[in-house]
């Protein structure tokens, strides 16, 4: 991901993100089921990305998308 401009973009998400900032992005995460995995996951599809998420426990990864 190269830097992107935030000029234009969407109101602040309340904790230092802009949502779409990454709008045009893709990303894939891993250990998305719970912790650290899923909170970035969250945020990343906070910000507009497009999220892919893998883990192990299937019933968790429901559960964070």
């Amino acid at each position: 991901m190269g830097s992107k401009s935030t000029q234009g973009k969407q109101a602040d998400t309340g904790n230092g993100f802009v949502s779409d900032l990454l709008s045009d992005d893709v990303a894939l995460v891993s250990g998305g089921g719970s912790g650290i995995g899923r909170a970035c996951a969250l945020q990343l599809a906070r910000c507009g990305a497009s999220v892919i998420v893998m883990g192990r426990r299937e019933e968790m990864l429901q559960e964070t998308c």
